[in-house]
């Protein structure tokens, strides 16, 4: 699900009257210098307009803002300036808390005032900038075609927020450097939409414009910000040298050998990025080292068919990645395994006509694969280098489509993946939307990988298919798709880890919106998918009741209620199961979460019925502003009639601390427990496992590439014939700055 701040920020529900126009401004230059401290008394303020947030727009349709907020713009020859004081009637009751710059989630449940400049005025792509009530700052992207928000683009810029007697401030200073926006000498009108997130019982949302909520386009609806000139975006040259060093202890026979001490290795790195033109950037990147990217949010495997799912966290593959988003997901970075190079361009080509291109290469020291079939998914990995290249075109159509090609391709010896199609979004009218798109592989393993692996010899293709309508009203929402995928395709570029099926899905929802009450947001409704494989074979049918509930305490609820049909080893099962999560926030500083699946299962080790249940309960505690301690369990049990087969558990727990809006200090520990009954397995099998992994990291960063990293790592595993045992250890240490030349 999209986080909190996602919703606050971008969710748009259909169904409103006619409403008041825009407020349109007019911004000059700064009257004098402006210091970021979070004060808006220095002269440079003076005589800024003030625009007013005074639009409540959620949960309140157009209705007054329960707190007053006013901010101001202004800019110099380098840099834009935004201020905002927001008054609340109530002070006491401000949240706000350090965390590292970036940390949406954390920021969920904060006050804080995001605003979008859309620099081209095309209301097509937007920059976002959110700052909270302490100043710590995010930013990403804002598309408007496909109704994405990308908060892995980084910018450098300067943020600010204090308390006040009757509320709090933010003063935000960004280079022009930072964003793109056309070079000329004329005065130049942006967009921007300002934003106010106040959670107390609910969550408002307060705006400085009103919103239209029978449109798709919120950029369309921007306050039109005229007078900025005499500006232009500069070289927009970054040179970020980067040094690691790090010593990596394991041991050579486990778990009775010693544990070794590796070399200590220096490793130097550099990353370049280059705005070739006011539209278009380039990105490089020599010898990266992601050490400090936080450990995966732990996921049980114990009983599953096909590849897990981990999203990319790494910066350099994560900044633009939304260019190379399409429905069908041919490119997922993580592929790219152990990068030592890779290249990144993107861009808009010929000013603001809407030609958006991306360039991406990367050399990798692994080549992992995965084998997909329609009834799981296999892999393995080749001790060889491999070129991952991905090209990507989409022009946009109207107001708000597009038209899409992509290529995607990964190449090593006696190995290849190539992928390539075309894509398409049409926005029909105000409340229709179609995506479709059609993909065409072609692929040859080596042979003595072919033999091991089941996969045909020498080169062989396949193609795979969308088509999705989406209609939604203000009292409606439906869709209706259809997948198909060749048993023959391979995605080997990105995470495609099903094959040989064509899946129908149909899904009706009705909606219901409230200002007040014991709801904000209400939908329910059947949905319905069946998937057969190429020969005709039913392997998977789903009939389900879907509810969606937001309301107060900050509170979300979804639940399906599903019949399910699943064929196995050549057997279909019919199983009935309840799945689902709940959160809320019912103070400040506490996050409560828990997702749930309970009723019918399939054994999949040993192809029979089962019950399982899983069961994934989180909490968030901050205490004071800097400390935050978070605690998860995923467990899960699975029984055949009555015999509890296994019971699994991942504990993971994380305490972070932040001195400042730019220092913190973080530790996180997974502990993995499996234990299984020997009798309900046909092959002898350990009755019991576990894993220990932990993770200490230190970390100032001034800006995202000006940083300070240190860290350790350790893994440790256990089995019936020996506890747990130290694996593996990592220390490691980085430094990294920004240069502008």
């Amino acid at each position: 699900m999209p986080s909190l701040l996602a919703a606050l920020l971008f969710v748009q529900v259909p169904g409103a009257s006619q409403v008041p126009p825009t407020p349109n401004f007019t911004v000059h230059r700064a009257a004098g210098p402006i210091v970021i401290d979070g004060r808006l008394d220095d002269a440079g303020w003076a005589g800024t307009a003030d625009i007013p947030i005074k639009w409540e727009i959620t949960p309140g349709d157009n209705t007054p803002a329960r707190a007053q907020t006013t901010c101001h713009v202004t800019f110099d020859s380098s840099k834009l300036y935004v201020g905002c004081h927001a008054f609340d009637p109530r002070p006491e009751r401000i949240r706000a808390h350090l965390v590292d710059r970036d940390n949406v989630i954390g920021m969920d449940g904060d006050d804080l005032i995001a605003f979008y400049v859309d620099p081209f005025n095309d209301h097509r792509r937007g920059f976002i900038f959110v700052v909270n009530a302490l100043g710590v700052q995010a930013e990403g992207v804002r598309n408007v075609a496909n109704q994405s928000e990308d908060f892995s683009w980084d910018a450098s810029w300067t943020s600010a927020g204090r308390f006040t007697s009757d509320g709090y401030e933010v003063e935000a200073a960004i280079p022009f450097t930072s964003f793109r926006f056309a070079r000329t000498t004329d005065v130049q009108t942006w967009g921007f939409v300002f934003i106010r997130g106040w959670p107390r019982n609910m969550r408002y949302r307060m705006e400085a414009g009103p919103y239209d909520r029978r449109s798709t386009c919120d950029l369309c609806q921007s306050n039109q910000l005229t007078g900025f000139e005499g500006i232009g975006p500069g070289k927009n040259v970054e040179i970020s040298p980067t040094l690691t060093a790090g010593r990596t202890d394991t041991r050579d026979s486990f778990p009775a050998g010693p544990l070794t001490h590796g070399d200590a290795r220096v490793r130097p790195g550099l990353d370049l990025r280059w705005g070739i033109t006011p539209n278009v950037s380039l990105n490089a990147t020599v010898r990266p080292d992601f050490s400090q990217v936080e450990a995966d949010v732990a996921q049980l495997d114990v009983n599953t068919r096909y590849a897990l799912f981990y999203p990319e966290k790494r910066p350099f593959f994560l900044e633009g990645a939304d260019i190379f988003t399409t429905p069908i997901q041919a490119v997922f970075s993580r592929t790219v395994a152990d990068p030592d190079a890779g290249l990144k361009m993107t861009g808009k080509l010929g000013g603001s006509t809407g030609n958006t291109i991306g360039v991406f290469a990367a050399r990798d020291r692994l080549t992992n694969l995965l084998f997909p079939s329609n009834q799981g998914t296999g892999a393995t990995s080749l001790d060889q280098d491999a070129w991952t290249t991905v090209g990507r075109f989409r022009r946009d159509l109207g107001r708000a489509s597009n038209i899409g090609l992509l290529y995607a391709g990964r190449t090593g010896s006696g190995y290849q993946n190539q992928v390539g199609g075309a894509d398409l979004f049409y926005q029909v009218g105000r409340s229709t939307r179609i995506n479709a798109q059609y993909l065409g592989s072609a692929t040859a393993y080596p042979d003595s990988t072919a033999r091991a692996n089941g996969q045909p010899r020498g080169t062989f293709s396949g193609g795979a298919a969308l088509v999705e309508v989406n209609h939604t009203t203000n009292r409606w929402q439906s869709t209706l798709s259809y997948l198909d995928v060749s048993p023959g395709f391979r995605a080997d570029a990105g995470f495609v880890p099903r094959t040989d099926f064509g899946t129908l899905s149909l899904s009706v929802a009705k909606l219901f919106y409230r200002g007040t009450g014991w709801f904000n947001f209400l939908s329910l409704g059947p949905y319905a998918t069946q998937t057969r494989d190429h020969g005709g074979t039913l392997t998977d049918q789903e009939i389900g009741l879907g509810l969606y509930y937001m309301g107060p305490a900050q509170s979300t609820v979804a639940s399906q209620l599903i019949a399910h049909q699943e064929r196995y080893r050549g057997t279909l099962y019919r199983l009935t199961r309840n799945t689902g999560y709940v959160n809320f926030k019912p103070a400040g500083g506490i996050d409560l979460t828990a997702k749930w699946q309970i009723g019918g299962a399939v054994d999949y080790g040993n192809a029979r019925p089962a019950s399982e249940i899983s069961l994934s309960p989180a909490a968030t505690l901050n205490i004071g502003r800097g400390l935050a301690l978070e605690a998860s369990d995923a467990f899960q049990r699975l029984r055949h009639h009555g015999v509890t087969i296994y019971t699994a558990n991942i504990l993971q727990s994380k305490i972070a601390y932040n001195f400042s809006t730019r220092t913190m200090v973080r530790g996180i520990l997974q502990y993995r427990n499996v234990d299984r009954n020997p009798s309900e397995y046909g092959a002898g099998v350990d009755r019991n496992e576990k894993g220990l992994t932990g993770q200490f990291l230190l970390a100032y960063k001034a800006n995202p590439q000006t940083v300070l990293f240190l860290g350790y790592s350790g893994m440790a595993a256990g089995a019936d014939r020996f506890g747990l045992t130290t694996a593996s250890r990592t220390f490691f240490a980085k430094i990294g700055y920004g240069w502008r030349p």
